[in-house]
């Protein structure tokens, strides 16, 4: 039997069976970071950020770099995972932006070293589901909507449900675009991508294959 998503209907896609990846889920498996051993995704890389999704991720956030006022990304690297990885997206995004466009990083694990005001580098230490401390940073900013979300935290199908309908769906702008990473080897942005409403949003997967993946998604 395939897991079924829980999924409101009122966040922009429809309810759907999610369909196997080479093999049967493993029960639970919609509040797990991970497939279980008996699901293969056929992805079997050391490389996190490998070459096609560093290049890809650049190639996303210059879509809207120019007119890009606030940048949110759930999930801020920390320590390279290793020493072969093609960029981490943090350094791009700290790299790649206006000066002007504020940043705002979220991640449960300390990475205050991101922290820069002068630059508009924000930081908060606390977990994507307490939304209240979220939103009052984002009010406390100024932020009205982000051109650019990039969500790389807990890869659950529950917890991808939670920020999708929480940050992507609410302050998303409509020239904006939301990437996720791990679109081929993690259930819930894998899951995500099966269930967007073609009506409603642009999806695209990218980095396909022996590769973690990365998609982007955007309003027609």
């Amino acid at each position: 039997m395939k897991k079924e998503m829980k999924i409101s209907e009122t966040i922009g896609y429809h309810y759907k069976i999610i369909p196997g990846l080479c093999g049967k889920p493993t029960v639970g498996w919609d509040d797990a970071d991970a497939f279980g051993p008996n699901v293969d995704t056929e992805v079997d890389t050391h490389l996190h950020f490998t070459p096609c999704v560093a290049q890809t991720f650049q190639d996303i956030f210059s879509r809207v770099k120019n007119n890009c006022s606030a940048i949110l990304e759930i999930g801020v690297w920390g320590d390279p995972h290793h020493e072969d990885n093609a960029g981490r997206s943090t350094e791009f995004l700290r790299d790649m932006k206006n000066k002007d466009t504020i940043y705002l990083g979220i991640d449960n694990q300390d990475r205050s070293h991101v922290h820069d005001p002068e630059n508009n580098m924000n930081f908060l230490q606390c977990d994507s589901t307490d939304k209240d401390a979220v939103n009052k940073e984002i009010k406390n900013l100024g932020i009205d909507e982000f051109d650019f979300i990039f969500i790389d935290g807990f890869h659950s199908i529950n917890m991808v449900l939670w920020e999708w309908e929480h940050y992507v769906v609410r302050y998303l702008s409509k020239q904006g675009i939301a990437a996720f990473h791990d679109t081929n080897s993690h259930p819930g942005p894998y899951a995500l991508f099966e269930v967007i409403d073609p009506t409603i949003f642009v999806a695209e997967k990218y980095c396909l294959g022996n590769d973690y993946g990365i998609g982007a998604i955007w309003y027609k």
